[in-house]
């Protein structure tokens, strides 16, 4: 992100959307939230510790009334939640990161994630790293098979049905309802990224 952010402001100028979701921010300590913040928008991050890359930032306009919740997050897993209302209504909106190289208590703490997010209206999004599901058949093989049972069993719906990196459904939009997205699409690669960006309409 941080050799992109004029391209990404360019690019939200434009589109003014509601929530954004990054993944592999590649934040550091020594770069400050006003460095990677833009106007009309509240900011969440989480950056990597001890090493390189990953790292989250999610956005909310500030037109919405958004609160972190902590008690949905933890060391072990590169994911950020907030909660955000219509009225009294609620919904949680998430993003996470899962790298190529995700340990087995890393992939388990995203599934304990789920299970914890059903109990509510809820939206995750993210660089998921699993490219041998077949989602139209619903195939997988070794961890992928495991995640794909825990979508399935947690009654998750997963939105994306197109390629987001080179032949490979990588990134996904899960959701605890069916009709809570709209209009989704996988659209360009962002920049010099190899993933496309997918645009969607929340309905809340």
């Amino acid at each position: 992100l941080i050799n992109k952010i004029e391209e990404l402001e360019m690019y939200i100028n434009d589109e003014q959307p509601d929530i954004i979701g990054i993944t592999e921010s590649w934040g550091r300590e020594d770069i400050g939230d006003s460095e990677i913040n833009f106007r009309n928008y509240t900011m969440f991050r989480k950056d990597r510790q001890n090493r390189i890359g990953g790292g989250i930032l999610l956005y909310i306009k500030n037109d919405i009334k958004a609160v972190q919740r902590h008690d949905l997050e933890n060391d072990k897993c590169e994911a950020i939640w907030c909660e955000i209302y219509n009225g009294k209504e609620k919904t949680i909106v998430g993003v996470c990161y899962r790298s190529p190289g995700s340990s087995k208590d890393e992939d388990l703490e995203i599934f304990k994630m789920i299970e914890k997010i059903v109990e509510t209206k809820a939206l995750l999004m993210g660089d998921f790293n699993f490219g041998n599901i077949n989602w139209e058949n619903q195939l997988a093989e070794g961890e992928a098979q495991i995640f794909l049972d825990s979508i399935n069993d947690n009654f998750l719906y997963q939105h994306v049905r197109n390629s987001t990196r080179g032949n490979n459904i990588l990134d996904l939009v899960l959701t605890t309802e069916e009709n809570m997205v709209e209009e989704l699409n996988v659209g360009e690669p962002f920049g010099s990224s190899d993933h496309q960006i997918i645009r969607w309409k929340l309905v809340v």
